[in-house]
Formats: C-alpha cells, sequence, structure tokens
C-alpha cells in the first residue's frame, strides 16, 4: 500500500511539472540544460490549482486505483492450507528461494544449499576469501578518485554529490554499493571478476571493450569482412581460414582487393549459391505462370 501511494506520488510530480514547464517547451525545444548524472536532483512540484483539468484527472485517477484496494477480496485457500504455508515460511530446516532464470520457486534443504555456496565460494576463482571486510576500504578508494577527478576538473565540485536517500531508499543504495563484498556464515569474501548480478557496470564494460575494439579495427583497412547468418567475422590482420561453411557466407568487399587464394574460392562459391537460388526462384515462377495459364485456357 505505501509503495503504491509513493507511485502515484511521483506519477502526479510528473504530470504537474509537465504542465508547469509546457508553455517554456512550446517556444523552445531544449528548454533544459545539458543532462549530468552527477547533477543533485530537483525536488520541486507544482503546487495544485494551476489547471482545473488537471487536478480532476490526477485525483479521479487516484481514487479508482485507491478504491480497488478497499475492496474486500475472499480468501482462495483453506486455513489448513494457511496453516501449512505459514509453516513451510518459518521453517529453518529448508531454504525457499526464488529461481534465476524463470518465475519459478527453488526449496532446498537448509544444510545441502550452505554446502553449494560454500563449494561456489571456495572452488571457484571469481571469489576471494578475505579476513576482514573492505566495504570501507574500497569506499575510500571511490573517495579517492572521485577527488583526483575534480582535481583534474573532469567533473565539478558541486556535481559529485548525490542527494541524500532516505528509509529503505538509502539501505538499497548502500546495498548497491557493497555488493561486490559478500558475507556468507559469518565470513567474508571478494568477487575479483565480473560484476555483481544486476549491476549496471557489466553492460558499460562490455560497450566501452567492444567500443574501443572496433574503434581500434576500423582504423586499418581490413581486406574483407565475412559475414554469416548467426555470427559476424571482423578480419582486421591476416586471411581468413575456415575448414567448413556452416552456413552461407557473403562476402563484402573492401577498397582493397581479395588476393587470397581461400577467400577468392569462398566468394566464387557464395556467388554460385546466389545464383542458384535466383534461378530456382526464377523456375518456380515460371512453373507457376505456366500452371496459372493452362487453367484459364481450360475455363
Amino acid at each position: 500500500m505505501g509503495k503504491l501511494i509513493a507511485d502515484l506520488k511521483v506519477w502526479e510530480r510528473r504530470m504537474r511539472l509537465r504542465e508547469y514547464f509546457f508553455e517554456e517547451n512550446e517556444d523552445k525545444e531544449n528548454c533544459q540544460n545539458e543532462y549530468s548524472k552527477f547533477k543533485k536532483s530537483s525536488n520541486f512540484t507544482p503546487s495544485p490549482g494551476r489547471e482545473r483539468w488537471l487536478d480532476e484527472y490526477v485525483q479521479t485517477i487516484k481514487d479508482e486505483i485507491l478504491s480497488r484496494l478497499s475492496r474486500k477480496f475472499k480468501i482462495n485457500i483453506t486455513t489448513e492450507e494457511e496453516k501449512a504455508m505459514r509453516e513451510l515460511l518459518y521453517d529453518e530446516s529448508i531454504v525457499i528461494r526464488p529461481s534465476d532464470k524463470s518465475s519459478g520457486v527453488v526449496i532446498m534443504n537448509t544444510e545441502d544449499y550452505r554446502l553449494e555456496v560454500e563449494k561456489e565460494l571456495n572452488n571457484n576463482d571469481t571469489y576471494k576469501a578475505t579476513d576482514k571486510d573492505l566495504t570501507q576500504k574500497n569506499e575510500n578508494k571511490v573517495k579517492k578518485l572521485v577527488e583526483n577527478l575534480c582535481k583534474r576538473e573532469i567533473i565539478d565540485m558541486k556535481n559529485i554529490y548525490y542527494r541524500e536517500e532516505h528509509a529503505l531508499e538509502k539501505y538499497k543504495q548502500i546495498r548497491n554499493c557493497t555488493r561486490k563484498i559478500i558475507r556468507f556464515n559469518g565470513k567474508h569474501f571478494l568477487q575479483t571478476e565480473g560484476t555483481a548480478i544486476g549491476s549496471h557496470l557489466g553492460m558499460n564494460y562490455a560497450c566501452t571493450y567492444l567500443g574501443q575494439w572496433e574503434e581500434n579495427l576500423f582504423q586499418n583497412k581490413s581486406e574483407f569482412v565475412a559475414q554469416y547468418k548467426f555470427t559476424v567475422l571482423l578480419m582486421p590482420n591476416g586471411p581468413l581460414k575456415i575448414t567448413g561453411l556452416p552456413f552461407e557466407a557473403e562476402l563484402y568487399e573492401s577498397e582493397k582487393s581479395v588476393k587470397d587464394p581461400e577467400l577468392k574460392a569462398i566468394k566464387a562459391m557464395s556467388a554460385s549459391r546466389k545464383t542458384a537460388k535466383k534461378n530456382k526462384k526464377k523456375a518456380g515462377k515460371s512453373v507457376d505462370a505456366e500452371i496459372g495459364g493452362r487453367e484459364a485456357n481450360e475455363d
């Protein structure tokens, strides 16, 4: 209930902001300053009473949604079933967790669950056991990095402070910052490879790496690009060595001509397959036309 009311307040604020800045946006499209992810967010909310129709619309939507919550619904399980579910929920001998890849539920014995987690943490290069909690040490590194960026004038000093979160929002923010440090069964583990599940850093790392790789690739004029149905092979240096052709290859020549004999053979094979497909389509169309002509003559 509280989460729904908070979402409704956010939606109402968004609607009132659109109405408040509508005239300004009408004369000037880009009225907002350059966006900065380090900029402190504004808490300004226009007061009701500016636009009567907007006030009625917002109030109608809120009343309609909240009125549905006040309705009483009949429980579709028996008392015995509800009691059994509560016993399962508070049973310490089992662990109930949502599955990673679907909407299912996983139920395991607590001891088996503990052994599996310890096996993953101890026999995996991704995690490293530590003697103490390294959260404070990592936090100091981040502060030092931010100060260095400010000295180099990469970011502005007034924009390095995020808005203060409250209650559960602040708790979630702390969890997101410390998720690389894992605490299990009284021990601390450091994640040394990859990123935490759900973190945006994984996507940023991948885009940064592939962007740099692609930039270096296209600085040099590659001889060709071989494109497959499910795979794209980019060869900046040297010829392509293919032992088999699971899919039909299409070669796109650059300014340089293809000189390697193996590449010429692949290109000729691709061209012959295309020609065969075109001839097959033409033959099919001619047969259909001939059949259609016969049917017309018979009529």
